[in-house]
């Protein structure tokens, strides 16, 4: 941890710390293999023969950044999908909540017990809005 402003912080967060949230995840992947396994989903899948020529590239790029792992063993091993859902787990969902009015910020969105600092972005939100939240945040930000 630095004080140092022109050092980017050091975020952790802590994903699957509690063993509920990696057994929710496998849970959930668990159902979703089952599902995509039954024949009328299958009729709706692609397969490497039969996606447009114009989506390969998509599917080539995405191939390459997941690990090769037997997500559709008979079994669906259980250490197989926590490894999965550990190296597959990533942010890029709009962050918000942690920064909430009444506790860490006032009406205003000043910091409490801070003079001249307010903080305008998505970690105000106590819910997401739903929807890509820019144009929310651009509203506050005016």
């Amino acid at each position: 941890m630095s004080r140092n402003v022109s050092e980017n912080p050091s975020v952790r967060f802590n994903y699957f710390q509690e063993q509920i949230d990696l057994d929710t995840c496998v849970q959930g992947t668990r159902t979703i293999l089952q599902a995509t396994t039954t024949n009328r989903f299958q009729a709706l899948m692609y397969t490497d023969d039969t996606v447009p020529p114009e989506l390969r590239p998509v599917k080539l790029a995405i191939d390459s950044t997941w690990p090769p792992r037997d997500l559709y063993n008979e079994t669906h091993d259980t250490l197989n999908l926590q490894q999965w859902c550990r190296d597959s787990l990533t942010t890029i969902w709009h962050y918000h909540g942690g920064c909430v009015v009444g506790q860490v910020v006032d009406r205003d969105y000043r910091v409490l017990g801070a003079g001249a600092l307010r903080v305008i972005d998505g970690s105000t939100f106590r819910r997401s809005p739903g929807t890509n939240p820019q144009a929310t945040v651009m509203m506050l930000g005016r």
